[in-house]
């Protein structure tokens, strides 16, 4: 067996590596908790009393959380695209499955072919609705910048299991398409949306995407009055 007292200079020498490791590490995690606490709530752009919801709204999370998110968007945008991929996936782990916040999403397309990409998830129904909006964002650049967008639009629906039948019957439905234009025509008039992402959070708009340290230092002020 060997004896630590008898060669005690490579065991000390191991341990002084080991606490020092510990050392760093612990201020590492310390610097990064610190960075997180100084990272301020962006200043809204504009605020509102009340931003109701309407029946058209598609809505993401409990209907009595207290936080209530609305997020303009563009199927096409490649902000949204990364808010969507980076940010809201912690948005929904820490707030929306927790019943902390919900999430609206609300049509604003900047193009037709955000507008084809509306009336989709739409068509698909409520229950696949959220399932559509995330398929489109991770694979927009598949489709929007296509040789033919519409043909991979309709590749896109097969595989979310609409029929091509049901996609041509989709893009001409006027209704749906009335649907998607008028609530892009109100996040101009009412709220005064002018480009994507832009979100609402409790009545306080911040155009742009929001990191998630932005986000929660908005949501946590807000959840600590409750």
């Amino acid at each position: 067996m060997w004896n630590i007292l008898k060669y005690p200079g490579p065991l000390l020498a191991c341990g002084l590596a080991t606490i020092f490791v510990v050392v760093i590490a612990g201020r590492a995690f310390a610097d990064d908790v610190v960075q997180v606490a100084q990272v301020k709530a962006p200043s809204p752009s504009d605020t509102f009393d009340a931003v109701p919801i309407t029946e058209t709204d598609m809505v993401l999370g409990r209907a009595d959380a207290p936080v209530t998110i609305f997020e303009y968007a563009s199927l096409t945008c490649s902000h949204c695209a990364q808010f969507h991929g980076q940010v809201l996936p912690m948005i929904k782990q820490a707030y929306i499955d927790t019943g902390k916040a919900k999430l609206i999403f609300r049509d604003f397309p900047l193009d037709r072919l955000a507008l084809a990409g509306s009336m989709l998830a739409r068509c698909a129904g409520k229950q696949r609705y959220f399932g559509f909006i995330g398929l489109l964002f991770r694979d927009q650049a598949r489709w929007s910048q296509s040789r033919n967008p519409i043909k991979s639009l309709g590749q896109l629906a097969r595989l979310g299991g609409i029929s091509q039948k049901k996609f041509d019957a989709c893009l001409k439905d006027e209704a749906i398409k009335k649907v998607v234009l008028d609530q892009r025509l109100a996040g101009g008039r009412g709220y005064k949306i002018k480009s994507t992402p832009t979100v609402i959070i409790n009545g306080r708009k911040y155009d742009g995407g929001l990191t998630f340290d932005q986000v929660r230092a908005v949501i946590e002020p807000i959840l600590s009055k409750n």
